[in-house]
């Protein structure tokens, strides 16, 4: 009993190593369909700043990585990776512990567009300054919560609050952009609680009849 259970372990390994062993293709990637908005949708504020208000921000980050055997299970602190940071959004004064009303009409300083094209120059960077292929590299989009520093006498650093990500490109096989909607959330011990949202403008386009 014990052998066929061997047996078929290894046959269970070699089926889910054949995409990496036969080399799995994927079709050539076209970037101008990756345009996307991050937009901010709920927030509700901590208890960060002694004054009872907070000023907080969010700040994109691209990450391309190499997908390479010696990588692939290292902490993401410590791979090889290039980071470009994108900008920030949703600039919010409110009080500690109240929530934050949406604007009734959508602002464009509550989110943020990424496009497809500074997807591509960011994989394109990662191919020549890691050397490698296309089909091994991943990106990855970072999100991050800051409350800003307000102590005019004192140069400190803004509070960052938390953060959250979704891949663009995953590493799974074949090789891929994930053009997938999804809701992403931001929470703290003391009391923060951030609703995100990832969409995509190519699942807004009618489909074929």
């Amino acid at each position: 009993m014990k052998i066929l259970r061997k047996k078929w372990q290894i046959v269970v390994a070699v089926i889910m190593a054949a995409p990496f062993l036969l080399g799995a293709k994927s079709d050539p990637i076209n970037y101008d369909g990756l345009d996307l908005e991050i937009k901010l949708d709920a927030l509700r504020a901590g208890n960060h700043d002694v004054s009872g208000e907070n000023q907080y921000y969010f700040v994109t980050t691209i990450y391309g990585l190499p997908v390479i055997k010696e990588e692939i299970k290292k902490p993401f602190d410590t791979r090889l990776k290039l980071e470009k940071k994108q900008g920030e959004f949703a600039q919010i004064v409110i009080k500690n512990l109240k929530w934050w009303q949406l604007d009734k009409k959508p602002n464009p300083a509550n989110s943020f567009p990424l496009k497809g094209d500074t997807i591509r120059e960011i994989v394109a960077e990662t191919m020549r300054g890691f050397n490698v292929a296309e089909d091994q590299v991943t990106i990855l989009c970072r999100i991050e919560m800051f409350e800003r520093n307000k102590k005019l006498m004192f140069f400190g650093e803004d509070l960052k609050v938390g953060g959250t990500e979704f891949k663009i490109i995953p590493e799974s096989l074949p090789h891929g952009p994930l053009v997938q909607n999804a809701e992403l959330s931001i929470t703290d011990a003391l009391g923060s609680q951030v609703t995100l949202s990832v969409h995509y403008k190519a699942l807004d386009l009618p489909k074929n009849p």
